[in-house]
């Protein structure tokens, strides 16, 4: 490897969600042609919420709307202010409202500037979204681009929204791209999928389960 580690050393195992939750999902249909995206974690740097915001600002009412969910952090606040009309904040919510938040929604968007994983990329998948993310996350292992989510290359409030666009103007195969993503939560990233890559992880690496 590049830094020089020993690549048989070096061991993937991808997390999972529990899904039972969401097996009885039904998706909210809108007809006014409007694209509903949505935002779930801190409002924070670290998550690009400054270069989301910044991007939403060149999108109108009618064309985007978008959910903001978590906690505001002190440091996000100058860069929501004046908030846009286009944009609802719910704060933290619990988890039965969240599944409800996910599907009303076409899309969410990941922007991270820095993240080890990011679980609602697979809680989103689950619920059947397609989701927009960060290459500084795990949407690169995740993710096929333009089959059932996006990678956005750069976290710019420019590249943000190319891809907010691209969501607008791809809107009516937003659902069989979301269907995509859930079929692959079900199929690699659920609870037991985990616990079988880590069982064969460290039988691999000697370890006796």
């Amino acid at each position: 490897m590049s830094r020089g580690f020993d690549e048989k050393k070096i061991l993937l195992c991808q997390l999972g969600i529990e899904i039972n939750n969401f097996s009885n999902l039904q998706k909210m249909k809108h007809v006014d042609g409007k694209l509903r995206l949505l935002f779930v974690g801190r409002l924070e740097l670290l998550k690009g919420i400054h270069t989301l915001i910044k991007a939403i600002r060149g999108f109108t009412n009618e064309a985007l709307e978008i959910v903001l969910v978590g906690k505001i952090l002190p440091e996000a606040i100058p860069f929501i202010q004046p908030c846009p009309e286009n944009i609802t904040f719910t704060g933290p919510v619990n988890k039965e409202q969240l599944s409800k938040i996910y599907s009303d929604a076409d899309a969410l968007i990941f922007p991270s500037l820095n993240d080890a994983f990011g679980m609602v990329i697979l809680e989103a998948m689950a619920h059947g979204l397609p989701v927009i993310g960060s290459r500084f996350s795990a949407a690169p292992d995740i993710i096929e681009h333009g089959i059932d989510g996006y990678i956005l290359d750069s976290n710019t409030p420019e590249a943000v929204a190319e891809s907010i666009s691209w969501a607008i103007d791809n809107k009516e195969y937003l659902a069989e791209m979301g269907e995509k993503a859930r079929q692959k939560v079900m199929s690699h990233y659920t609870l037991e999928h985990y616990f079988s890559r880590l069982e064969s992880n460290l039988n691999y690496a000697g370890f006796e389960i």
